[in-house]
């Protein structure tokens, strides 16, 4: 099994995102990410800020996430 993605939530802006996926495991985690328009880039980079966890279920992950990144829980 390899990992797959399973839901996208971006900022208002669409500048920044978090994944929800299915680990080659079975279990579920999160992702942050941010678009750079950088010309030579112009592309999604992982911000390599988040706490990332191991969760049972994809409701799990997205709880957590919401949880512990700024601009989805509103601030």
């Amino acid at each position: 099994m390899s990992i797959q993605s399973l839901k996208e939530i971006y900022d208002a802006d669409r500048k920044q995102r978090i994944i929800i996926y299915r680990t080659h495991t079975g279990q579920f985690s999160y992702t942050q990410e941010y678009f750079s328009e950088d010309p030579y880039e112009m592309c999604w980079i992982p911000t390599g800020r988040e706490m990332i966890g191991i969760y049972d279920t994809e409701e799990k992950a997205e709880i957590e996430a919401r949880a512990n990144i700024d601009w989805l829980r509103g601030g």
